[in-house]
């Protein structure tokens, strides 16, 4: 693996930074980089790491960064497939170099926009606001969930109208989570070694035992998640399905124990898929095969890039594939 490469490209200075790792969706972070630049609150730093990189990619940034010379770019080449958890622990290290502890780290996917224009600056005004109230407070998202330890389930709290900060366990990366960068520091970056899925996860579990709290912002106006910036998708029933089990078996045998990821093992990897076996036999084999093999890994502690992503076409490819 080739070290990170990157370089930046402009600039103007604010008070946090965001993080996006992208792989492979030029026209996606095109438009989602081009919806960052008409926000009213301009990130300090937006730093895009580019796993598995191209001519393209780069050649996108550089252009939006020329024709948006307030929206401060840096490119970073990743070397390598790391993964969203690898992106965006290099972006976080990037902007710990720069940031001061009272700055926040923002992080977002490549294909997610978001629903307002004055959507950052809503979300870290509310942060300064949580932080005020909590002050072991140590992010801030408009989705998150709580997990039952004795279900191994993430359950997402109600809405309460009295109370806007909602504690939970982690925060999802695809609605624009913000991170104080003081919690940052003493905690560390995501796990670059769990690749995909479940990542958010574990940094929640991992600021709780840091002693940082995670909340959910409650805003009635913002409750509707921004458009999509692509139809294309990744394919749900192959290696997303294969990370997210491999990594929670993971996560819960080390913050929970292994009772847990055992029960996590039999419950998700075993006895869902074979109770679809006669609804949907040949897709229930694929998924029961699939996740053995995340369980043996599991088993194994054999973790990175184990298994390759592909993309597809979109839902309708996945419809079709269901049909046949």
């Amino acid at each position: 693996m080739t070290a990170p490469q990157f370089h930046l490209v402009t600039g103007e200075s604010m008070a946090f930074y965001l993080v996006v790792p992208t792989f492979r969706r030029e026209e996606a972070l095109q438009s989602l980089l081009t919806a960052v630049g008409q926000q009213t609150f301009l990130p300090r730093l937006t730093i895009v790491v580019d796993n598995a990189s191209s001519d393209r990619c780069a050649q996108t940034v550089e252009s939006l960064a020329a024709q948006n010379p307030q929206l401060r770019l840096l490119y970073v080449d990743a070397g390598d497939n790391t993964g969203s958890a690898g992106g965006t622990a290099i972006g976080m290290n990037l902007a710990l170099d720069q940031a001061a502890d009272h700055d926040w780290i923002m992080r977002c996917d490549d294909d997610q926009l978001p629903p307002t224009q004055d959507f950052f600056q809503t979300v870290l005004t509310a942060g300064e606001r949580c932080l005020a109230l909590h002050p072991s407070m140590g992010g801030l998202g408009r989705n998150g969930a709580r997990y039952d330890s004795r279900s191994s389930r993430l359950i997402k709290p109600p809405h309460d109208p009295d109370r806007r900060f909602v504690p939970v366990d982690y925060l999802a990366t695809n609605w624009f989570p913000i991170y104080r960068v003081r919690a940052v520091r003493d905690v560390g970056v995501f796990r670059s070694d769990l690749f995909f899925g479940f990542t958010e996860f574990e940094y929640g579990l991992r600021m709780s035992r840091g002693g940082y709290h995670l909340y959910r912002l409650d805003l009635p106006e913002h409750n509707r998640k921004g458009p999509r910036a692509t139809n294309r998708r990744l394919e749900a029933p192959t290696w997303r399905r294969y990370y997210s089990l491999r990594n929670h078996i993971v996560i819960s045998r080390e913050y929970y124990g292994t009772f847990s990821a055992l029960r996590v093992a039999v419950v998700t990897g075993l006895l869902k898929p074979l109770a679809n076996i006669l609804t949907t036999p040949r897709l229930a084999f694929q998924h029961l095969r699939l996740n053995l093999r995340a369980i043996n890994d599991a088993r194994r502690c054999r973790l990175g890039r184990t298994l390759e992503p592909t993309l597809i076409d979109g839902a309708l490819d996945l419809r079709r594939r269901r049909r046949t």
